[in-house]
């Protein structure tokens, strides 16, 4: 079966719906919030992930390759990545940050019985995982493979998110929109900051990560962005109780599903910014999905008694 055909059988949701969020302070500030709901896309293979992913199976179904990337015991990269190369009938293995890694985690349990094989590697040996010489040797130990960075990185993530840039274009035609969105790897936002040029992008550094800016500027000569730094919680993956009560109260607010990693960091971000948006200033902030991650965090953090409500 050809490709096209694949995904057409996955009855995605593209282009994602777009909701405009009502609320006393954003309309007091005359501000109009809309939220692209890529979490919507499909079930599993949701968000920037399948954005970022397109073209990169495109590439392995049509010369019949399989799939290597990497990520962390808990990666939505991995999740998503395992969900798609089922679907559509590529081959998969992921190389596991850590030797040690539970197995038998909600992420990577769903991964396997997708058919994924699962490596976990040492942590010093992860390190390596974006220098040639090493990414050399991978392909000489698993021939016949196509090599997915962490985050999907590379010109058939570029390609994914321009499509995402273009619905967004289509939907606000003649608006200077303020374009939010979270940053892990910074993939999904630097394609859409060169994809939207006329938009302000406004990026949530989620890892404490203060030098991305200056990789961000490194890489391009557009400077329509600017980059809060100090709503990562204490880094990747970290939270407190009053980020999760912000998500549970988002939840029962607006009935969309956010989770701490990412776009919960994001949207409360945004909350304690509002009065640095001019009025009448349309706000799109982009869902990146990642919301299985939700049951391996209220795993974490049970002991605390945290926990994220799901819809």
């Amino acid at each position: 079966m050809k490709f096209e055909e694949l995904v057409n059988g996955l009855s995605l949701q593209i282009p994602s719906p777009l909701q405009e969020l009502q609320h006393e302070d954003f309309i007091s500030r005359g501000l109009k919030v809309f939220i692209k709901r890529d979490d919507l896309i499909h079930p599993e293979i949701q968000g920037n992930k399948w954005r970022k992913l397109l073209g990169f199976l495109k590439h392995a179904k049509e010369n019949n390759l399989q799939v290597l990337t990497f990520g962390g015991a808990f990666s939505n990269h991995v999740y998503a990545t395992a969900a798609a190369c089922d679907a559509l009938d590529i081959g998969a293995l992921a190389l596991i940050r850590g030797e040690y890694v539970d197995r038998s985690n909600y992420t990577l349990r769903f991964a396997a019985s997708k058919g994924m094989r699962i490596i976990p590697i040492s942590l010093k040996e992860y390190t390596q995982r974006n220098e040639e010489s090493y990414l050399s040797t991978l392909r000489k130990k698993y021939p016949k493979t196509l090599i997915v960075p962490e985050g999907g990185n590379g010109t058939f993530a570029s390609n994914g998110i321009a499509a995402l840039a273009s619905e967004i274009n289509t939907a606000f035609p003649n608006e200077d929109i303020i374009c939010v969105c979270p940053i892990g790897t910074a993939t999904t936002f630097k394609n859409l900051v060169t994809s939207l040029p006329n938009a302000l992008h406004i990026g949530i550094n989620c890892l404490k990560n203060e030098s991305i800016e200056h990789e961000i500027k490194t890489e391009s000569s557009i400077r329509n962005f600017k980059i809060y730094n100090t709503f990562h919680f204490g880094g990747f993956a970290k939270a407190n109780l009053e980020l999760v009560e912000f998500i549970n109260n988002f939840r029962m607010k607006f009935g969309i599903q956010l989770e701490p990693i990412y776009t919960g960091k994001m949207m409360y971000a945004l909350f304690h910014n509002l009065d640095e948006f001019k009025s009448g200033s349309t706000i799109v902030c982009i869902h990146t999905g990642g919301l299985q991650g939700i049951i391996g965090f209220n795993q974490r953090y049970a002991s605390k008694g945290w926990e994220i409500k799901s819809i």
